[in-house]
């Protein structure tokens, strides 16, 4: 059998990023990164008297505490607010004020905080004018945001380990030090434990922080799997080489030592693979799916021009190129029970570069399942269009490619383990599949664009969608109760646009009663579906990814999803 090599599947443009500039440089430029300090602490207190506060009361208080004084009391309550003088602690002040007898309870007046936007340098830096965030594919993903977003419901458990296969990683990399769960080297006959990696290209770490780096720390990027742990498995020899065999140890030392999800950014062209090759990486993501793994890959950047481009180049038993290939097949991503990902720019149309779905040709057909971002640049000028993450030396660095749009979304599926320890690989991947966006590269995939939201709102709902490898076993019943609509809708769209806008009810019977997704039930995939179109004009396709359930033509306000189509929903949903 002959031992193919295979490569990365992401442009490394190694772009280094700096404030709001962006220069492509031979040495190292950092950014400017500080030292996580801890949160700060209100320098309040919140007192609630047994009876409503008097001025003899709060005398008691600031008699027996000069370190106190009273700033401001809270409506229709008992409780008022005081400061804390400077040089005194809000615990010390707690012990003491809990001694006072007109007073039931103090704790601190703890700080509030907006829905998750991590403190990463990367994620919170406003935007220059006419450019996109920094790292606009956590916003495109619905992982962060200004309304809700997936990392308000979860961030993820550390008993979610992500194995990332790749070149390596610079393990001591500071955004990235301390999500290890393993480091391992696969890259010669066997795999080995190590207390350290390398990664000599820089691919593997910028992976790695994509899938779990360090977020809300501060300094740096938010990985998409934000408190997952990573199994970092170096595949890339020192000749920069890897191969079928390290793939395959890589895969059996993964599912072996605990790995929920598997990330692959990496394959080779089917033109380069004989069946045997292919039958044996199959066998190991076999192997791995039987453990109970979710295996996640990179689609491919072959889609477009391939000309020149060596990841595309069709090469003989001789090692002689051939031939450029064009959107072919890659492996693993091909693989059975493989979620393959394309890549989106930061418009959410498909990257001219990615593989993509081609029913028309037998030979390739429709392999590809979800797309996630995965940016497209190709200059200093336009970087800020391509993916940010971590690269060694304690750096940052932008790259494009499905390599970058494939462990986002395993970051996400670990995120969905994280809410349903009891989900199975199957379960996880039909729920990913089933809440994608139907409306986003419909053509190029089988389910459309990764919605982290509406995955991780399915998976801890207790509903699973039709798996089509084959029945799933039911997932441990979660929170039953109906979710709490927004509190009052907006107003929709004036003039309204011209339609139609009325979803048809071919082949889907149930849809005037709620059946947003037309999988024959109404439950909580259709609510997950509501929300997102909850004040929007729905267009009427894709049939199967509407919620305007009570939606006549001649009715414009009907058109609009609202608050009707809410307790349409709510009143024939499953109990």
């Amino acid at each position: 059998m002959k031992k193919r090599v295979f490569v990365l599947l992401g442009v490394f443009v190694l772009l280094l990023l700096l404030g709001e500039d962006v220069r492509a440089q031979n040495a190292p430029i950092f950014i400017p990164t500080t030292t996580p300090a801890p949160p700060t602490q209100s320098k309040e207190v919140i007192v609630v008297f047994k009876n409503r506060p008097t001025t003899a009361t709060v005398l008691s208080v600031t008699s027996q505490n000069t370190n106190v004084q009273p700033e401001n009391g809270i409506t229709s309550s008992n409780a008022m607010v005081f400061s804390v003088a400077p040089g005194s602690t809000v615990g010390e002040t707690i012990t003491s004020l809990s001694q006072n007898q007109n007073i039931e309870a103090v704790f601190p007046n703890q700080r509030l905080h907006l829905f998750v936007i991590p403190n990463d340098e990367l994620i919170k830096a406003t935007p220059a004018a006419g450019k996109p965030r920094k790292q606009w594919n956590m916003f495109n993903l619905k992982l962060a945001g200004d309304g809700q977003t997936a990392w308000d419901k979860t961030t993820g458990s550390a008993n979610v380990v992500v194995a990332v296969i790749d070149s390596g990683v610079d393990s001591a990399h500071p955004d990235l030090a301390g999500k290890f769960a393993s480091l391992v080297d696969c890259s010669g006959n066997s795999c080995q434990e190590k207390t350290s990696l390398t990664d000599a290209v820089g691919h593997g770490t910028h992976v790695a922080g994509l899938v779990a780096g360090a977020t809300n720390n501060t300094i740096g990027m938010a990985g998409a799997g934000y408190n997952t742990k990573i199994m970092a498995i170096k595949l890339m020899d020192a000749q920069g080489n890897m191969t079928v065999d390290n793939l395959v140890n890589a895969l059996k030392w993964a599912a072996d030592h605990g790995a929920k999800v598997i990330n692959m950014s990496l394959g080779a062209i089917e033109e380069n693979l004989d069946s045997a090759s292919i039958g044996l990486v199959n066998d190991a993501v076999s192997y791995a799916w039987g453990k109970g793994a979710l295996l996640v890959a990179a689609a491919g950047n072959c889609g477009g021009n391939t000309q020149g481009n060596e990841t595309c180049a069709i090469v003989n038993n001789q090692g002689t190129v051939t031939g450029y290939a064009q959107n072919s097949k890659n492996y693993p991503g091909a693989s059975p029970n493989v979620l393959s990902v394309a890549a989106l720019k930061v418009d959410n149309t498909l990257a001219s570069y990615s593989e993509h779905n081609d029913a028309a040709n037998t030979k390739i057909g429709n392999w590809i399942s979800v797309a996630a971002p995965g940016g497209d640049c190709t200059s200093e000028a336009d970087a800020f269009n391509c993916i940010a993450s971590t690269v060694p030396a304690n750096k940052y660095a932008y790259n494009t490619g499905t390599s970058m749009a494939s462990p986002q979304v395993a970051g996400v599926a670990a995120l969905l383990f994280a809410v349903n320890p009891s989900m199975t690989n199957a379960q996880a991947k039909s729920i990913l599949e089933t809440t994608a966006d139907k409306a986003i590269a419909s053509n190029a995939t089988n389910h459309g664009a990764i919605d982290a939201l509406a995955a991780v709102i399915l998976a801890g709902g207790g509903t699973v969608p039709t798996v089509t490898t084959g029945p799933a076993p039911t997932l441990t019943p979660g929170p039953t109760a109906t979710p709490t609509p927004p509190k009052l809708p907006k107003t929709p769209p004036s003039p309204l646009p011209t339609g139609p806008f009325c979803p048809p009810n071919t082949n889907c019977e149930q849809k005037v009663l709620g059946d947003a997704n037309c999988d024959g039930k109404i439950d909580e995939g259709d609510y997950a579906v509501w929300k997102q179109q909850f004040d929007t004009m729905a267009p009427p396709l894709p049939i199967n990814y509407n919620a305007n359930f009570l939606c006549k033509e001649t009715h414009n306000f009907s058109q609009f999803v609202d608050m009707i189509d809410y307790e349409i929903w709510r009143k024939n949903k499953a109990q």
